[in-house]
């Protein structure tokens, strides 16, 4: 039980806390902008990444190694077009997972 915790914690641990760093300075640039003041450095960064990543980095990683067709549809998933054949790419998939050598990969 406590294995799956820590794992879930590993997983989404990140993330989460970024979501709400980034929520914590769109917050602060906003009520600094309703008051009639420029929002401070940290808060204007944070809502400028925001806005950064939503637009065309998001865009970007979405297609990221995909080529042609594979590129330009919308998908659930990332797509990556890999030049080699099964049997020399099995082994790498093999090892991707919690509890194996790629779980970061």
């Amino acid at each position: 039980m406590l294995e799956g915790i820590r794992a879930i914690g590993v997983m989404i641990g990140g993330p989460l806390i970024l979501m709400i760093a980034i929520g914590a300075c769109v917050r602060s640039a906003l009520r600094s902008l309703i008051s009639g003041r420029l929002p401070s450095p940290p808060a204007a960064f944070g809502t400028g990444a925001l806005f950064l990543y939503a637009g065309p980095v998001r865009r970007w990683m979405r297609s990221w190694g995909a080529e042609g067709e594979a590129a330009s549809t919308v998908a659930p998933v990332h797509a990556i077009e890999i030049d080699a054949p099964p049997e020399e790419v099995w082994p790498w998939l093999a090892q991707l997972g919690q509890d194996r050598g790629g779980f970061y990969s």
